[in-house]
Formats: structure tokens, sequence, C-alpha cells
């Protein structure tokens, strides 16, 4: 995934998800864009967005490698109810703030993925998420620490 957003476009384009305005597969068949409505990415279900984002297997399979990282465990495997537990569960702005970021970084790049699925037959494997999005969470505290935006693209 070449540039990127800044942590306000990322929540932004979370609130469309949220909101149920992406055009998901089964948005598409009803605006006969699409000839069917199964996800690209595991072919299991109608992809929608509540199966994309909390649903399905690479997702939850990307969910669990983060959670592996900041050491959280987890019973439910959505996207959306351990953003409110962990939210819940830390202390301080700070941490919140780094929550919040993951969330929204770990949706936009689950998307991402999807359309490399559709669009050139490809999809990263978790790990490959993972690693971005701890290299979007990184690049947002740092800025978050030092002010400083320039250089940070691109360094790894």
């Amino acid at each position: 995934m070449q540039g990127g957003l800044g942590i306000t476009d990322y929540i932004i384009w979370n609130e469309a998800a949220m909101v149920r305005k992406l055009l998901t597969k089964d948005r598409l068949l009803r605006l006969k864009i699409s000839q069917d409505n199964w996800c690209i990415i595991c072919g299991s279900q109608p992809e929608t967005v509540e199966h994309l984002f909390f649903e399905c297997k690479f997702s939850a399979a990307c969910l669990q490698m983060l959670l592996k990282l900041v050491q959280k465990g987890t019973i439910k495997n959505d996207v959306k109810g351990v953003w409110h537990r962990s939210i819940r569960a830390v202390k301080g702005k700070k941490c919140r703030a780094l929550i919040t970021a993951m969330t929204a970084v770990l949706i936009y790049i689950i998307w991402w993925a999807r359309n490399e699925a559709l669009w050139n037959q490809r999809a990263p494997s978790p790990g490959v998420i993972c690693a971005q999005v701890q290299q979007e969470c990184k690049i947002r505290v740092v800025i978050f620490y030092t002010g400083n935006v320039a250089g940070m693209r691109g360094s790894g």
C-alpha cells in the first residue's frame, strides 16, 4: 500500500464503513453492477460491511495477530467489539487514541486488501496486513509525540 491517510482521514473513512456507505458486493448487486455478492476474500458468505470487517475469517485472523502484538486476549473476534472493550480497558487518553488508530487503520487496510483481491486477484496475507497496521501506527505515534511529519512516509 503506497501513500497513506492521516488519522482524521482514517476516522472519516471508517465512519463511512460504519454507516454502511461502502460499495460492498451486496450493495453492488442491488445496484445491478455486480453479478454476485460473495465475499471476494473468503468466498463463504455474502460480502456485507458486517461480514467483511467483523465476521470474515480473514478479518478475524488479522485482528488476532494484532491482539497478540498488544497482548490482549479476546473471546469474541469482531473488530467493533474488541475496539469497545479495549477502549474501556486501557487507561489514559494516549492509549485510547492508539487503540482507536489501530482499529481505524485495520478497517481501512482490510478494505484495501479486499480491493486487491477484487481488482488484482491477490489478497495479502494477514501477516502483511498486520505489518502494515503496525507501520501506520508507528508513524502516528512518532508524529503524535514529536510533531514531526516530514520524512515519516517511506521510512522503515
